[in-house]
């Protein structure tokens, strides 16, 4: 509970919510963490591509993904679905 509290706290101190959001992506990626090492699910090559650019820029188009790995956009809007 003071994990959470904290940053709230700060947050209320400083009127700034970026130590909060942190706080909430810190968390949701840790969930999807352990979330995907109890799981058999296993990505292939396309996906953890598209993992790495998405990665790197939150901001890059289904087709920019597409382009950089040279593969075809459907292709990347199917491993999208999965």
């Amino acid at each position: 509970f003071l994990q959470y509290l904290n940053p709230i706290t700060e947050c209320h101190n400083n009127v700034n919510a970026n130590v909060f959001i942190n706080f909430i992506l810190k968390v949701i990626n840790s969930s999807i963490n352990r979330l995907i090492k109890s799981s058999n699910f296993v990505l292939n090559n396309i996906q953890n591509r598209i993992i790495e650019l998405i990665t790197n820029n939150n901001k890059i188009t289904q087709n920019e993904i597409a382009s950089v790995i040279g593969v075809n956009v459907r292709t990347i809007k199917r491993n999208f679905k999965i």
